[in-house]
């Protein structure tokens, strides 16, 4: 749960220091995801630890598990599509095979 939170911490305390790329995601600025990854981690820890178990929660056990899953998705895949950007960033030092051949799997 708190793993989120954590990386959204780290994340933001290191977002000045980054290059210009790194600085923002395919969906938002980098203070935006920061900020999502911190929310992530109370959404997370509402249906994980709180809720599965049965305790008593404001609203309803199903609106804290669509949340959490919703923005658990939304991460996921802007974290998935921002990697590949930040890989083929001019300042990325990403090994040559992660990186998509220009020509390759791509429209022509």
């Amino acid at each position: 749960c708190f793993a989120y939170s954590a990386t959204g911490a780290v994340y933001a305390a290191c977002l000045p220091r980054l290059p210009t790329a790194f600085r923002s995601t395919v969906l938002c600025g980098g203070g935006w995801f920061a900020a999502a990854l911190l929310l992530q981690g109370g959404l997370s820890f509402m249906n994980d630890a709180v809720a599965t178990l049965g305790r008593p929660v404001p609203f309803s056990r199903r609106l804290w598990q669509t949340l959490d899953r919703l923005l658990a998705w939304t991460l996921t895949a802007n974290a998935a599509a921002t990697a590949r950007v930040w890989a083929a960033s001019a300042e990325s030092t990403a090994h040559p095979a992660l990186v998509r051949e220009k020509g390759r799997g791509g429209s022509h």
